[in-house]
């Protein structure tokens, strides 16, 4: 059985779009951002064609694009994550989910999980389910 390539033409707004983007790219100054009147671009191609064409076909992040597209229908504008975060004793705890499963040789079975500012000391849980010696 022969496969043929299907051949997909791009409709006027996705052809300004990427020529757009090509004549940025090769203009701009190294590491800086996109203009966000041509993210707003690459927006309503997302809403004609799709969000992962949309991405190969102008070489966007497929996950900044999409959630892009999810703020433009929900009619708030994207805001993007900050580059910079506080660390030390007086900033906001990140929290993080953890579950660890264990069985052992005569078929017993554990599962623990919470969600907590630290996860567990995973060897710990181990030689406490085993019976083992620290």
């Amino acid at each position: 059985m022969m496969l043929r390539k299907q051949v997909v033409s791009e409709s006027k707004q996705v052809t300004r779009a990427r020529r757009r983007f090509e004549a940025w790219r090769r203009k701009r100054k190294k590491g800086s951002r996109i203009p966000e009147e041509l993210w707003e671009s690459a927006v309503l191609v997302a809403q004609e064609v799709g969000v992962n064409r949309t991405s190969k076909t102008l070489n966007l992040d497929y996950y900044d694009l999409k959630n892009r597209v999810v703020s433009s229908a929900r009619g708030r504008s994207y805001e993007p994550l900050s580059d910079f975060f506080e660390y030390g004793p007086n900033a906001a705890t990140f929290f993080t989910e953890w579950a660890v499963e264990m069985e052992n040789g005569s078929g017993s079975r554990i599962r623990i999980g919470a969600r907590g500012p630290s996860g567990p000391d995973v060897i710990g849980l181990c030689r406490a389910f085993l019976g083992e010696e620290s």
